[in-house]
């Protein structure tokens, strides 16, 4: 992986754990205290995956609870850097954001050309609801999808305001996840100022 992904872990333990905390689990990792990344260079997956179980074991969870965090915590090291700017030009719903996701990845592979990049695809469900499957697909197979779930969430709050529901079923190639979409009677609601509804029947009374 790029040393982008090695720098956004560290970010993540030092703005949410602290130093001692990064420097432990660089340790647990096997890896020297003063440990660096260059973020256009290539290391080995492994050294990522290190540091992942290592914090699993420092925080006391899971590495999917890790991973999961990381994704959510990927979008807000995105926007440190400034290399967010291209999303805001994904669409105007998680929808359309993920279906345009592997035009984007087409566009990075022009920088980062030694990544392997995941492929996702779009289902509809039809049972009527407001709900549709992303179809996840990488050579790393289900390792990332807790990272992805992650990152999505924070996507749907951040750029779009709105709480997807996602379930992952993971499979040997990667995941399948079932988002569900809040209806629009559903925002409506959440968006309504405190007080509406009293004021609403006051006025039909």
């Amino acid at each position: 992986m790029y040393g982008h992904i090695n720098n956004a872990v560290r970010q993540l333990v030092l703005d949410k754990f602290g130093k001692v905390a990064w420097e432990g689990i660089l340790v647990e990792a096997g890896l020297r205290k003063d440990e660096a990344w260059v973020y256009y260079d290539v290391y080995d997956d492994g050294v990522t995956v290190s540091l992942v179980v290592a914090a699993a074991s420092k925080l006391g969870v899971g590495a999917d609870v890790v991973l999961d965090m990381f994704g959510a915590f990927f979008l807000e090291y995105l926007k440190l850097h400034d290399m967010d700017r291209l999303l805001h030009i994904m669409g105007d719903n998680l929808r359309s954001f993920l279906y345009n996701l592997d035009y984007l990845h087409a566009h990075l592979a022009d920088t980062f050309k030694s990544a392997s990049f995941p492929h996702f695809r779009l289902e509809d469900v039809t049972d009527g609801s407001d709900a549709f499957l992303l179809h996840y697909t990488s050579t790393r197979g289900p390792l990332l999808a807790p990272f992805v779930k992650g990152l999505v969430c924070a996507i749907s709050t951040e750029l779009y305001k709105t709480e997807a529901d996602i379930r992952v079923e993971t499979n040997d190639t990667g995941a399948v996840f079932h988002i569900q979409m809040p209806t629009v009677a559903a925002e409506e609601t959440a968006a309504a100022p405190a007080g509406a509804e009293v004021a609403e029947e006051e006025e039909l009374g």
